[in-house]
């Protein structure tokens, strides 16, 4: 994977050069890098997923997303476009809706 132009620690980055799901799961927060590896990953893709399967049983399109704040996840959508009419009705962005109400 090629080194995203706003990793601010390159020593990191290029620590884990070989470790894809690793540099996928780097999060730049400010000045900090958060790290999700693991089980602490496969949880949070085992709740994207759960969130897909409801858009699934649903006749949408199976897609999931959550966002984790600080460990915790603050939001979680599946896709809605069909039930609601909406073509903006993502999963993404309905998630981001989620969470900005929370957070506000």
């Amino acid at each position: 994977m090629v080194k995203p132009k706003k990793v601010l620690d390159t020593k990191l980055w290029d620590k884990f050069a070989n470790d894809l799901e690793v540099q996928l799961a780097i999060l730049k927060q400010g000045t900090k890098i958060a790290f999700f590896v693991g089980e602490c990953m496969e949880k949070y893709m085992k709740l994207a997923l759960k969130e897909a399967y409801k858009a699934f049983d649903k006749d949408e399109v199976p897609i999931g997303a959550l966002i984790v704040l600080d460990g915790k996840v603050i939001a979680r959508a599946h896709n809605l476009r069909e039930l609601k009419e909406n073509a903006i009705a993502h999963a993404e962005i309905l998630c981001i809706q989620k969470a900005c109400k929370k957070l506000d």
